[in-house]
């Protein structure tokens, strides 16, 4: 059943407006879900953990509105005791998904933070 009388336009510019975007270099983009199959605990997901912990190093190495990380919902890769990864570039460079093993933290964030600056 349809709630609406009319259909709304979702191309209409009164109901989306272009804005730019929070990063020019990189999103990164972190599965809560596969976080939270690892461990149940909010204080201690790996996934939230990880994007706490590049948030940080993003800012301490300058790199707020060039790099950002973000926890996601699920990502659809779904990676068996792993957590999933997607690195938005933009438009011209695109998209590259990853899943990463979170016993090492450190490097892992060493590693994502890389491959947010330097596609390859």
């Amino acid at each position: 059943m349809f709630f609406f009388k009319k259909k709304p336009n979702l191309f209409n510019h009164s109901l989306l407006s272009s804005v730019p975007t929070p990063a020019d270099q990189a999103l990164i983009f972190i599965c809560e879900k596969c976080g939270k199959k690892l461990n149940a605990d909010p204080k201690l997901n790996p996934a939230l953990l990880l994007q706490q912990s590049l948030k940080k190093e993003i800012k301490e190495k300058n790199l707020k509105g060039h790099v950002r990380a973000v926890a996601s919902s699920c990502l659809d890769i779904c990676p068996e005791n792993k957590i999933a990864i997607g690195i938005s570039y933009g438009e011209k460079a695109g998209d590259a998904f990853y899943t990463a093993n979170p016993s090492n933290p450190i490097m892992l964030k060493d590693e994502i933070l890389r491959l947010s600056q330097n596609k390859e």
